[in-house]
């Protein structure tokens, strides 16, 4: 039975889908979907109740990315719905608790009364004729709770968390997600959404704008920095401004360059808006480029929380290849020696890290001179026989150690995964560190005695922190790709490679499984939906991605 619902000027038919032995209502805009669509709608509702992964393999032109969202957005207004009832009555229901308990106490020892002799006195002084009854609302104010009894606050502290789920709706390219939030203005939802670009898409100020893209995010990071970004100073003021609202009151759906519009308009950024936007615990949907999500530093950053999210990545066909990248890395030797030089110029506080960042920086260089050296003496001999020893011969310019191998020798030399869990923490705390100063620096606050400065610092405008921008960002890279090996070796293969002759000047670690990356992805998601025109072979896309799919659709 379909019902047709017009607001304003969109129209939406409710159709029934039986999921589970239970009706679901979907809200579509068109009056008789697809069978396909159906399919498409019942496997996302499916996948979301059950808490487990699906594949659905729809062509272009079924209405796939229509389909996802009406399912999805269907199931989270019910769960909002019910757990803003939920809360009403835990919360009416503790509020009568507490009342019954405070009136006991009251009715208890408000007041004692004595006889004595036939005679009635108020034990609540010497002259009854003084005694001046205090409100109700005041005696039940000064009136302490048993210590057995329990405070809302401490409720919240001890209940599960059972914050509506958000959703991700992930594709590959900026364009790809402009055409599905054109689709979802065809509908009747109205979540609260955030659409992250980058900043060559969002950034509104003309200087950062003609920056070259390779150095625009240290050249927009440095006038926020320093404040001069009158945009990035009003970005909140983005975040709250009533055009994100329609005359109902409703969340409008606005796109990049609406957004980007209404920015230039109000004078603040779009793009820290989005960002705010993004992170904020009201934020129902989220658009987002699916590598945003999949690469670990890009989701620090972001601060977006993925427990018991509802993940759709559509036009997944190529998501093995992304994961395989976002667990990979490549630097050069010059820029790990500029980071041992930093935490140097950081004096005793990272002194152990420092130690510890030498070792693997001389494991590497060391590894890189045994196979230039093996591999050249192999190649001046024209010597063939060894070609596929490992370490393995590869080219006159490019030298291969396995992940396995490279692991044994940081194992010689104690590095093993317990070791890898301090670091790692210690990171933390070196990003934590440039984090805060960041914070201070944007509101003015002076530098102090303990910050960090180098004479590079002195002469740069933006944050007095050896460690800063791009130093900072190969640190955590090749640390965090380091824990992955260590975990997984197998997984990995690590190449030296040098440009010219002499000696690598370059390390690349390639990642040669999907599943290291989408596994992480996994462990925190409720339920994530893949979906393409081409996912075949099912079973085998889903072995490369190292998780079970239960829930799949073939079209």
């Amino acid at each position: 039975v379909c019902i047709a619902i017009l607001m304003d000027e969109v129209v939406a038919y409710d159709v029934h889908l039986p999921v589970l032995g239970e009706s679901y209502v979907i809200k579509f805009p068109y009056d008789n979907p697809y069978k396909s669509q159906r399919s498409l709608m019942t496997k996302v509702i499916e996948a979301i109740l059950t808490e487990q992964y699906a594949l659905l393999e729809s062509p272009t032109g079924t209405g796939k990315t229509l389909s996802l969202l009406c399912s999805a957005l269907a199931w989270q207004k019910q769960q909002i719905r019910q757990q803003n009832r939920d809360d009403e009555e835990e919360a009416q229901e503790k509020q009568n608790r507490v009342g019954q308990t405070r009136m006991s106490e009251f009715t208890k020892n408000r007041i004692e009364l004595e006889y004595e002799d036939d005679e009635l006195s108020f034990s609540l002084g010497s002259d009854p004729l003084q005694y001046e009854p205090q409100s109700t609302n005041q005696s039940l104010a000064n009136l302490s709770l048993p210590s057995n009894s329990t405070t809302f606050k401490d409720s919240n502290n001890t209940k599960k968390n059972n914050q509506p789920s958000k959703i991700f709706f992930l594709s590959r390219t900026h364009d790809q997600l402009g055409q599905a939030v054109k689709e979802l203005k065809k509908t009747v939802y109205r979540p609260k959404i955030a659409v992250l670009a980058s900043r060559d898409h969002y950034c509104i100020h003309p200087e950062v704008q003609s920056t070259p893209s390779a150095q625009k995010t240290q050249k927009c990071l440095q006038m926020c920095d320093t404040g001069a970004c009158s945009y990035y100073k009003k970005k909140g003021d983005l975040a709250k401004n009533k055009s994100w609202f329609d005359f109902k009151g409703e969340n409008k759906v606005l796109d990049v360059e609406e957004l980007k519009i209404l920015g230039v308009e109000v004078g603040a950024c779009p793009y820290y808006a989005s960002r705010s936007r993004a992170s904020s615990a009201d934020a129902d949907l989220i658009f987002a480029p699916y590598n945003y999500l999949l690469e670990p530093e890009t989701l620090s950053n972001l601060n977006i929380n993925l427990d018991n999210s509802i993940i759709i990545i559509d036009e997944a066909h190529n998501i093995e290849t992304v994961c395989r990248d976002a667990a990979s890395f490549d630097t050069d030797f010059d820029s790990l020696q500029d980071i041992i030089v930093a935490l140097a110029e950081s004096g005793e506080r990272y002194s152990d890290f420092k130690t510890f960042f030498e070792h693997l920086y001389k494991i590497l260089r060391d590894e890189s001179k045994n196979l230039y050296n093996i591999n050249a003496t192999n190649y001046n001999n024209n010597n063939n026989n060894n070609a596929n020893r490992n370490p393995s011969y590869n080219s006159k310019n490019s030298f291969n150690l396995r992940g396995v191998d490279l692991a044994g020798r940081m194992r010689e030399k104690k590095i093993d995964e317990k070791v890898w869990e301090n670091v790692m923490s210690d990171l933390k705390s070196i990003q934590s560190d440039y984090k805060d100063l960041r914070k201070r620096k944007n509101s003015g606050e002076k530098a102090s005695s303990n910050d960090f400065t180098s004479s590079e610092d002195k002469e740069d405008e933006g944050i007095s922190y050896p460690l800063k921008g791009p130093k900072l960002q190969t640190l955590g890279k090749v640390l965090t790709r380091f824990s992955y090996l260590i975990e997984n070796p197998e997984s990995f293969l690590v190449q030296f490679i040098t440009e010219t002759t002499g000696l690598p000047t370059k390390v690349t670690i390639p990642c040669l499984n999907p599943a290291i990356s989408f596994k992480l992805l996994a462990s925190k998601a409720r339920t994530i939906i893949l979906s393409s025109g081409t996912l075949s072979p099912i079973k085998s896309f889903a072995s490369e991605l190292g998780t079970p799919f239960p829930h799949t659709v073939t079209l």
